[in-house]
């Protein structure tokens, strides 16, 4: 009988001891980041009988306590604390689960740009979707990734849309003077009119003017500036349209308007803007463009198809010698600099962009090839090529006009003449479209769109060459209007600089566009492209979105945040390092975002510590230390009982 009594204090003592075991594990751990409380749950022995008195005490379990710690702010961004339900997901570095979750949210950036714990396991979210994104709304990707915020913006984004969220006033008058002959013009007696707006020739005032800086390939920054003109209010009735009946009626009025696109480039060598675009150095004489285009079938015969970039350097190298040396004008340094420009231009263009490099180096330092050229009218011919059929001629003739700026009705009318000349040859063809006889003998200054609003002040349609009666037709105002833009750039400030050297096309979103009674009132011109830069600061909100700051000066939604929960968290299986893992006993992870779907939010600056209740420990240790007393009492007791019975 007395041994049973020693037998069943062993589990009290037992269980005395995993309790003691838990309390120094929690005040061990009161000051560890992220660190959730254990308590030790325990349950009675009982065996046989009814009126058995039972034979002791177990411990049924030691669960996690996942209530919210403290939360005390840090100063570092990269410090992240949950205010309410959710963990933290981490990719796995050791690669034995397929992700762990932690309320631990001391955070850094790796040497690669992620977001990682201490460890290296890296913070798990949605990216922002690239391609669905526009400047003003944020798609993210639906698939968990690792976030990556230091390489976003080491490569430079072209611009490839820009958004127009603005109104016109509807009540301001046009600014130009109508004679006695209908005849419109300025104050000075210039006309008002397509031509003299895109030749920048209309010494007019504006009605209005906005400018936003756009990005090429290689991040060069250029100014587009936009004119807004009143060009004329039409009363109801019948107006020319490029619907299938040429025709348009409106049951109300309407509203035209110009809009003059100027692109400019900043010279830090004056601090001043030139400029850029579709109207520098433009081929303006046919005559040029004749002479260029012998000229450059003369060097691409000199030039060769090299096959590979030293090929190209030396082809470069051949070319500057024998089209420039024999009058000693070019230098050893000179050659050797055609050879590098050549080199690294065949290394992202090929062959053709090798020799252009060479043209444009040999202009830039005074080698003249043909005295009469112009960048543009060599660049016009090296765009069209030596086509061998008229519709290779039509093709190439397109390609050119579009690729120098030219609009998309002159690119037509280049095709057109192109394809009927080419019986004549590949130089007849060219002249047709652009030499002296050619229907596009200039590049203008200026991009000129035509608007028309109705009576609402909804924008119903556009053109883009400025031809009211080339628009659509439309009696509605359209869900989405999308007015193409297309920007050649060549011209070098005075330091030599020069972005992109070929067309940059965009799409310009005027969908939100009104013009309305009052006033003029930007609510929002934004583009998506950027320069290349470093990330200096981040910034986590509460919601889970990242923002990156970088010092291109663009600040970017780069992704945000995923929380997970169980329906058991207590099935979760504890790894250490104020870590879980998922189990079959927990459930799957329900994922969601801060601040939705009964997650908590964010703090950023911050950091959850441990949840123990120091003094609470302290009071269950010293029940504890009772119990495991009580329990070697018991024992103690049971021995002197055995004693007595055997001095029996």
């Amino acid at each position: 009988m007395a041994t049973n009594f020693s037998l069943t204090a062993l589990t009290g003592i037992n269980s005395a001891s995993t309790g003691l075991g838990v309390i120094s594990n929690n005040i061990s751990n009161a000051q560890t980041i992220g660190f959730k409380s254990s308590r030790a749950e325990f349950a009675d022995l009982f065996y046989g009988a009814q009126n058995n008195p039972g034979t002791g005490a177990r411990t049924q379990a030691v669960t996690q306590n996942f209530s919210q710690g403290a939360v005390n702010d840090t100063g570092n961004q990269l410090d992240l604390a949950i205010s309410g339900n959710g963990l933290f997901i981490l990719e796995d570095i050791s690669g034995r689960y397929e992700a762990v979750y932690t309320r631990n949210g001391s955070f850094k950036l790796d040497k690669e740009g992620f977001i990682t714990d201490q460890m290296g396991n890296k913070l798990q979210g949605f990216n922002k979707d690239g391609v669905l994104s526009t400047p003003d709304t944020n798609i993210y990707q639906t698939v968990l990734g690792s976030l990556n915020i230091g390489e976003l913006n080491k490569v430079p984004k072209e611009t490839s849309q820009v958004n127009f969220d603005m109104n016109l006033n509807g009540q301001d008058p046009v600014t130009y003077t109508t004679t006695s002959t209908g005849v419109k013009q300025s104050a000075s007696g210039v006309l008002f009119d397509i031509n003299t707006l895109k030749n920048q020739q209309y010494d007019g005032a504006p009605n209005y003017s906005t400018s936003k800086v756009i990005y090429d390939s290689l991040g060069g920054q250029h100014r587009m500036t936009v004119n807004y003109y009143k060009a004329a209010v039409n009363p109801p009735g019948t107006y020319s349209a490029a619907a299938p009946a040429n025709t348009v009626n409106y049951s109300n009025e309407t509203t035209d308007w110009y809009a003059q696109y100027i692109m400019e480039d900043y010279d830090p060598a004056t601090n001043t803007y030139f400029k850029s675009g579709s109207g520098q150095d433009a081929a303006t004489n046919g005559a040029n463009n004749t002479t260029a285009y012998t000229a450059t079938q003369t060097a691409i015969t000199a030039f060769g198809t090299p096959a590979t970039a030293a090929d190209a350097g030396t082809a470069a190298a051949t070319f500057v010698t024998g089209m420039f040396g024999s009058s000693g004008a070019a230098t050893a340094a000179q050659i050797a600099a055609a050879d590098a420009a050549a080199q690294a231009a065949f290394t992202t263009g090929g062959a053709t962009a090798a020799l252009q490099a060479t043209l444009d180096f040999a202009r830039s330092q005074g080698l003249q090839f043909a005295t009469t050229d112009t960048a543009d009218s060599t660049r016009l011919a090296l765009l069209f090529g030596n086509p061998t059929t008229a519709l290779e001629a039509s093709n190439a003739a397109r390609n050119a006009a579009l690729a120098m700026g030219l609009t998309q009705q002159q690119a037509s009318q280049s095709a057109s003449a192109a394809q009927t000349a080419f019986a004549g040859g590949a130089q007849a063809a060219f002249d047709a479209a652009f030499g002296a006889a050619g229907v596009t003998p200039s590049i203008p200054d200026s991009v000129v769109q035509a608007y028309r609003f109705d009576s609402q002040g909804k924008l119903l349609d556009f053109n883009p060459d400025g031809n009211f009666a080339q628009i659509a037709g439309n009696l509605t105002p359209p869900n989405k209007i999308a007015a193409p833009q297309s920007w050649y750039f060549d011209q070098p400030n005075t330091a030599g600089i020069v972005g992109v050297s070929e067309a940059l096309t965009f799409e310009s979103d005027l969908t939100n566009f009104t013009q309305y009674a009052g006033a003029y009132n930007i609510r929002g011109v934004t583009q998506d492209g950027y320069a290349a830069g470093d990330l200096v600061n981040v910034q986590v909100n509460k919601d889970g979105t990242i923002e990156a700051q970088y010092s291109n000066g663009r600040s970017d939604t780069v992704a945000k945040l995923a929380l997970a929960n169980f329906s058991d968290q207590q099935g979760m299986q504890k790894l250490g390092n104020q870590m879980w893992a998922e189990t079959a006993a927990s459930g799957p992870r329900q994922l969601g975002n801060p601040q939705a779907s009964g997650f908590g939010t964010i703090q950023a600056g911050a950091l959850e510590y441990s949840n123990v209740d120091v003094t609470g420990e302290l009071v269950n240790m010293i029940f504890m230390q009772k119990m495991y007393q009580a329990s070697a009492q018991v024992i103690s007791t049971d021995k002197t009982l055995t004693q007595t019975i055997l001095q029996l």
